[in-house]
């Protein structure tokens, strides 16, 4: 599942070489989650930060229509 790979192995330089490779970073799962939205769900404030940086869609939508902000209140992940 592409939005776990950037988290199971999230090194910084990694995730960069994967979208300088072309990666998509919009990559969406069968629920409509990107790398974004896992990076949220787990309470990943650096890949949150990293991916958003790198041009991540913060206002997507998953399949049920909840946004980021919907998926950190959820799971209380308020940092975010």
């Amino acid at each position: 599942m592409i939005p776990d790979l950037f988290l199971k192995i999230f090194y910084p330089e990694f995730t960069e070489r994967l979208l300088h490779y072309r990666a998509d970073i919009e990559a969406k799962d069968n629920d409509g989650w990107s790398p974004l939205y896992s990076a949220v769900v787990k309470g990943n404030l650096d890949m949150v930060t990293h991916l958003k940086n790198f041009g991540a869609d913060i206002t997507a939508r998953d399949v049920y229509a909840r946004t980021l902000f919907h998926i950190a209140a959820g799971t209380k992940h308020f940092h975010l």
